[in-house]
């Protein structure tokens, strides 16, 4: 019995050092994928992971990890996608501030771009695919 704790120990350990974009959500149907909004120097904002991909259930959460509004806007989807209110999200502005959209019947499986809108001419982009 030791010895499986001390692996299951270790994989939750490793997990964040090998980027893993998916985390059991507590409480949900589906998994808890989370972004960070960051900012790497000077005007260097991006999300990270840029690129996601989750199933339908799932949530995914951005977090606010900077010194400036983000917030998430919808520029392509699939057909057939209906997005709606999820189409551009609320401003986080405080440190660990999150917004997050749950993958439900509005998200078609395929690809997602999205942006921060007041930094997307910086690079703050990203990329959510729905798997099917």
């Amino acid at each position: 019995m030791q010895t499986k704790q001390m692996i299951l120990a270790a994989a939750l350990v490793a997990l964040p050092v090998m980027g893993a974009q998916r985390v059991a959500a507590t409480g949900g149907p589906g998994h808890l994928v989370e972004v960070k909004m960051v900012k790497q120097g000077g005007s260097n904002y991006r999300f990270s992971p840029d690129n996601i991909t989750v199933q339908p259930g799932d949530t995914v959460r951005w977090i606010e990890d900077s010194d400036a509004p983000h917030n998430v806007q919808f520029d392509s989807w699939p057909k057939g996608a209906r997005l709606g209110g999820a189409q551009m999200g609320s401003y986080v502005t405080t440190m660990g501030q999150t917004y997050q959209v749950v993958i439900d019947s509005r998200f078609t499986p395929g690809k997602y771009a999205y942006e921060c809108t007041p930094h997307g001419v910086l690079g703050m982009k990203a990329t959510l695919t729905v798997a099917p």
